[in-house]
């Protein structure tokens, strides 16, 4: 299973995980185990399915002995015809694709979103609120004296992340909208009080509050999805042998 993420250098880290088997009487166990960390600077299919056989070859592991391969279904790795997984099986037929799971079901909020125009207007102001506390210590004091959580910034890449981010608008939602009026009577630039103002008047909305009720319960349930094959993942783990 290989996965990428920029880190705080702007240089692509790729993950390496192995899952393997392993034969106990006659019942075989699943494990996983961490590779390498390997820089990328590679995008296109065929340029990641190569980095992928000469980082496993290194290891003296020929991909002839794979029977699976497990990306994110972004283009270049779950492509047909010129993704990084057509491209490996070219090299051995029994290394079938299985996307993750789990950027499916992050896919699966992000494309229900961007599909309602209410969402994104809704979700772009839970960033506009975030963004106007955040950005001075004053204000986010302010904040906290009105609501017993905290504000969140929006998960660019992790859909489910957004629970925490939705959650204070669906329980304090007077909390953030008293504090929002409070930040009226700081010295505020003329591009910020406009930003304060139209926030009040969206936190003030029906809309506001049926859209977050709503988008709780469906973040709360992906959430939830997301973790049974984690929870089947740790049960598994606690019954192998040590």
């Amino acid at each position: 299973m290989v996965a990428a993420t920029p880190d705080a250098s702007h240089i692509e880290q790729t993950t390496f995980v192995l899952r393997y088997l392993i034969r106990e009487n006659e019942s075989y166990m699943d494990q996983e185990r961490f590779l390498a960390y390997v820089d990328c600077w590679q995008k296109t299919g065929i340029e990641i399915a190569k980095l992928i056989l000469e980082t496993l070859e290194g290891y003296g592991m020929p991909i002839s002995d794979y029977r699976g391969q497990g990306y994110d279904n972004a283009a270049n790795m779950s492509g047909k015809h010129n993704g990084a997984q057509k491209h490996m099986i070219t090299f051995n037929p029994l290394c079938l694709y299985s996307p993750c799971g789990g950027n499916s079901l992050n896919l699966l909020g992000a494309d229900y979103a961007e599909s309602c125009t209410e969402a994104v207007i809704y979700f772009g102001m839970v960033q506009t609120i975030y963004n106007l506390f955040s950005s001075s210590p004053q204000r986010w004091h302010i904040l906290q004296l009105h609501i017993a959580s905290s504000l969140h910034g929006l998960s660019g890449t992790r859909w489910i992340d957004r629970v925490a981010s939705v959650r204070p608008f669906e329980a304090y939602l007077s909390g953030p909208k008293v504090a929002l009026q409070q930040l009226l009577s700081l010295n505020l630039t003329p591009k910020t009080t406009n930003n304060v103002i139209g926030a009040i008047k969206y936190v003030s909305s029906f809309s506001c509050v049926v859209i977050s009720s709503i988008w709780l319960k469906v973040l709360v349930a992906i959430d939830q999805r997301n973790q049974i094959p984690k929870q089947e993942k740790q049960q598994s783990m606690l019954k192998c042998p040590t």
